[in-house]
């Protein structure tokens, strides 16, 4: 439902919205994210930081710190 002062633009469907933000780049979505509850929402979308995040980034994150466990005890000392 449109409120007074809307342009019809509130009346996109998210899917179109997450189109749109990846045009943007990642700072931006976290400004956009600042508008309001719904842009907060489409900013976190996991299809939109999929784009950008190879899905296997966890896996090269573990890989990475078992190489190299010196840092992950450093980074574990630094955190706690």
């Amino acid at each position: 439902m449109m409120e007074e002062g809307d342009t019809e633009l509130v009346l996109l469907p998210d899917e179109v919205w997450i189109l749109v933000f990846q045009f943007l780049l990642p700072s931006d979505w976290c400004c956009l994210s600042l508008v309001d509850k719904r842009f907060l929402n489409l900013a976190q979308d996991d299809s939109l930081w999929e784009t950008i995040i190879p899905p296997s980034w966890k896996d090269q994150i573990l890989s990475f710190l078992q190489q190299h466990p010196q840092r992950e005890s450093n980074n574990r000392a630094t955190l706690w």
